[in-house]
């Protein structure tokens, strides 16, 4: 069975995204259940990506279906989601491919160990565990990519 590609446009969020951006995350987080309860309903995209850099995936209809906000001075990428009407469609490696020519690598991530998909996305892109931990929202893995060993080749 084919996938169907939805093209979207790739840009940098400005001001006036912020109340797409809101309910865009409010909307993902609120669904998640790999968070727990009191984060799902405590989703402040302005106060959780303060000072990152946002791209957004725009869908033909001018829909922002996609986001990720990135920690430049730690090659952090802190949020990636993608609307439902999306997934499986190439948005989230796009976003993430937008980060190749401006941030230097290698890349970081946590990603939740509930969150399943996230971790399979992930791996499947070649992004190694480094590290685990615990956070407010649970247990965790510290992902890197590429490999440490691959950037210096």
């Amino acid at each position: 069975m084919r996938r169907m590609v939805v093209m979207h446009e790739l840009r940098e969020a400005g001001p006036a995204d912020a109340p797409a951006l809101q309910r865009l995350y409010a909307d993902i987080r609120g669904r998640a259940e790999w968070l727990p309860p009191a984060a799902r309903m405590n989703a402040n995209f302005a106060h959780d990506s303060e000072g990152e850099r946002v791209i957004v995936a725009v869908a033909p209809d001018g829909i922002i279906d996609g986001l990720i906000a990135v920690w430049e001075p730690q090659a952090f990428v802190h949020h990636l989601y993608v609307r439902e009407r999306a997934r499986r469609r190439g948005v989230a490696s796009a976003l993430l491919e937008s980060l190749r020519i401006s941030m230097p690598r290698p890349w970081s991530l946590k990603c939740l160990k509930s969150n399943v998909d996230a971790l399979r996305f992930y791996r499947r892109l070649g992004w190694i565990r480094i590290a685990a931990g615990n956070s407010d929202d649970g247990a965790y893995e510290l992902l890197q990519w590429p490999a440490a060993a691959s950037v210096a080749a």
